[in-house]
């Protein structure tokens, strides 16, 4: 009863103190005041003066940038795509605006219409791509945004990333002593390769091809209604069917396409390439996807029903050729589709992106064209510490590592090996594993932030570059942090 009295006069008193706190607020509330003015007018064209100063962290990095060097790097890939080798196709490329407009569009991984909308409207945006130092300037419509990444070539990206990392190294942003090395898969433009999907797609590009044909003078049909149905009716199929019934299912699919597209197949052949290269580049590229990539891709699954086992080199889509299926054993991940990218981390946290020269850049043969690289960038003799996680361990990566006289080198000691030769101090290879766990979160702003994650691009040669640029983006933010952060002290 004591308990109750007290604890109801607390509640009491806190009402109380409510009451009074309540009537204080309603008898000292300012009444609500509201301007109506410009609610009716209309917009008017007016002139606006906006003072952008040079501390601005935009105009800092845009001074900073060795453009120069990048008008060298990408000036061959442009002369390359006119048959006389000149700069200029038409009206003149105003170079300096569009490569400022490609820096923003990875440092933003906005789309080429955003790009053009945000220089158009954003004043500092238009100054980082040369309205006030290029003649005439004007900004470029989107298409012509895309036009010029394009014609800029994987390894001339691959290039400027270079030369953005031994910038930051040259002004001590970044420390090339110190590096650590993961990688990642960049998955393909794709949808989930299945071989009852991919039939059907080859059926389709088929009618296409029967369709060209006529303009030959031959005729044939593709029954694509029937094709369909029984994929349809696979796909339908209840989740507990046997086994060996699916089998027999997907084989009459097959049997189903080979039937009706090989005709065809065999008549595209008869066409020589000389009728052929009359036609157009889309129909050329459809005759190919159809004779060479469709008929191997038919002999590939009639090995798979036969042996039950994949044949090497089975394609898994048809616009994109350089896809592989990567297992890595990730929660929620059990197959990747597309290449994998190795990566370093700079001291300093800068990302070295090495050069995609297959699509299953494996980590084991990885190490020694990274330390080439790194060599290229900063020198010889340069790394010192370096460290890895255990996919990276072999006794060839080890040597090559002492040979480029790195004194720290910290590759992580899989169990199942049966003599680790890499003896270091405890506190410091604690040290150096836990440093290598910073790359992580890096590579996750690449793919989240950045557009690493899954390609938007449709060719191998885009989504190569694509990666090049994402990480590009990523040096560039990193180095404006820095060269804001210098002002600020």
């Amino acid at each position: 009863m004591k308990w109750a009295c007290k604890i109801s006069k607390k509640v009491v008193t806190l009402n109380l103190r409510k009451n009074k706190i309540n009537n204080f607020k309603e008898i000292n509330r300012p009444a609500m005041t509201i301007c109506n003015s410009g609610i009716n007018a209309k917009c008017e064209s007016i002139e606006i003066k906006i003072l952008v100063r040079e501390d601005n962290k935009f105009i800092k990095l845009s001074n900073y940038l060795n453009w120069d060097e990048m008008t060298k790097i990408i000036l061959p890939d442009l002369q390359k795509t006119t048959k006389s080798g000149n700069l200029n196709c038409g009206p003149k490329l105003q170079l300096r605006t569009h490569l400022g407009a490609y820096i923003l569009q990875s440092m933003l991984n906005i789309t080429d219409r955003d790009t053009e909308f945000q220089v158009k409207n954003n004043a500092i945006y238009q100054i980082f791509c040369g309205s006030s130092i290029v003649e005439n300037w004007n900004c470029p419509h989107f298409t012509k945004i895309e036009t010029f990444r394009n014609r800029i070539s994987p390894e001339s990206q691959h290039q400027i990333s270079q030369l953005i990392l031994q910038q930051a190294a040259i002004a001590g942003f970044a420390n090339p002593k110190i590096t650590d090395f993961d990688s990642t898969v960049q998955e393909a433009n794709i949808s989930y390769p299945s071989d009852v999907s991919l039939m059907v797609k080859l059926a389709e590009k088929a009618k296409k091809v029967a369709n060209e044909l006529s303009t030959f003078g031959k005729k044939f049909f593709v029954d694509l209604s029937k094709i369909k149905s029984k994929a349809k009716s696979y796909f339908f199929m209840a989740k507990n069917t046997a086994r060996d019934k699916k089998k027999e299912a997907f084989k009459i699919i097959h049997d189903t396409v080979v039937e009706e597209i090989l005709p065809v197949i065999k008549e595209a052949y008869e066409i020589s390439q000389e009728e052929l290269s009359k036609s157009t580049k889309k129909v050329q590229t459809l005759f190919n996807d159809v004779c060479e990539v469709g008929l191997q891709y038919l002999i590939d699954v009639e090995h798979f029903i036969k042996t039950n086992t994949i044949a090497a080199g089975k394609i898994l889509s048809f616009h994109a050729k350089k896809v592989a299926c990567i297992v890595k054993g990730k929660a929620g991940k059990p197959w990747e589709f597309g290449r994998i990218y190795q990566f370093g981390r700079i001291d300093g946290n800068f990302m070295m992106i090495g050069k995609a020269n297959s699509v299953l850049n494996s980590d084991k043969n990885s190490m020694q064209q990274l330390i080439q690289e790194h060599q290229k960038m900063f020198g010889e003799g340069v790394l010192e510490s370096v460290a890895t996680d255990k996919g990276y361990y072999s006794q060839e990566n080890i040597s090559a590592l002492k040979d480029a006289k790195v004194t720290e080198i910290g590759i992580q000691f899989p169990e199942n090996a049966k003599k680790n030769p890499l003896i270091l101090d405890k506190d410091l290879k604690e040290t150096i594993y836990n440093r290598r766990a910073g790359i992580e979160p890096l590579i996750g702003h690449i793919k989240n932030d950045l557009g690493l994650e899954k390609s938007k691009m449709k060719s191998d040669i885009t989504t190569e570059s694509a990666a090049y640029r994402c990480t590009n983006g990523f040096n560039l933010i990193q180095t404006m942090h820095y060269l804001s952060a210098d002002q600020a002290a």
